[in-house]
């Protein structure tokens, strides 16, 4: 059943993707790796497109809104159902000299699988459940983690699974005070510097503060498809909603005044 909505919300023609926020124990890393192996296909296809990366759709947040209809229902964006895990890993670890990635164009970015974003503490959980299929399935997967991450954004572009944390991707994503010159190491990472099939955020309530540092780096990423995981979408107020639309790219309610509008 889960399954078949997510294949559904990935069909979607409004916005690929959505919000599973099952409770804790019902699965939520398998039904990931079930979607992502029921459509392997069609993600190797859009890894291995040599097509005009002109046309590639780039959200743009800052364009005029206009009514959407019934396509914008809240609703039909998440999915909750009712209530009822650690080994040593290695790391793929590869340090290589590139250039700077925010020299690359949206249409320079190469093309690549799945992404799936969460804390420390349950990354080697995603590495277990993934190593599980990966050599029946022949997945190629490379955990993006350490204190040394210089890698190329066409070698992760490679891989069908990346796993990655928050911590890595906030690194990425340097923050600069408005005012102050940007530096050479003020550059976004080499996750940034690719178009991902499809971008999962595990514990997405981490990135709940549309204030914080953490949520602005995950919106900043591109993607065809965009999931939200998390048993407790709304933990302090009702405001958190706004962080997962906007990373959703869930037009019109990514604008944070029409958001607010809608409570």
């Amino acid at each position: 059943m889960t399954l078949d909505w997510m294949l559904f919300r990935e069909n979607s023609s409004h916005r690929a993707g959505g919000i599973l926020a099952d409770e804790q124990g019902l699965g939520k890393t398998i039904m990931v790796t079930a979607l992502v192996l029921k459509k392997i296909d069609q993600q190797s296809k859009f890894m291995s497109a040599v097509c005009d990366r002109a046309a590639l759709v780039v959200d743009n947040m800052d364009e005029p809104v206009k009514k959407q209809g019934a396509a914008t229902r809240l609703p039909e964006l998440f999915r909750q159902a009712p209530a009822r895990r650690t080994v040593s890993v290695n790391l793929f670890i590869e340090d290589r000299n590139l250039k700077s990635p925010s020299t690359l164009s949206a249409m320079d970015k190469p093309t690549g699988g799945t992404i799936v974003v969460c804390p420390t503490s349950i990354l080697t959980q995603w590495v277990e459940e993934i190593h599980k299929v990966a050599k029946d399935f022949r997945l190629s997967v490379f955990v993006y983690h350490g204190h040394s991450r210089n890698v190329d954004p066409e070698k992760l572009a490679k891989h069908d699974v990346v796993l990655t944390s928050y911590g890595m991707i906030k690194k990425q994503s340097p923050s600069r005070k408005e005012g102050f010159a940007k530096k050479q190491s003020d550059t976004d990472g080499p996750i940034a510097c690719v178009t991902w099939y499809r971008i999962v955020l595990d514990e997405a309530h981490m990135i709940r503060n549309r204030t914080s540092q953490v949520a602005k780096a995950c919106w900043k990423l591109e993607a065809e498809r965009r999931w939200c995981l998390t048993g407790t979408p709304i933990q302090n107020r009702i405001d958190d909603l706004y962080s997962y639309l906007c990373f959703l790219k869930y037009k019109p309610y990514s604008r944070y005044s029409l958001c607010r509008s809608l409570y």
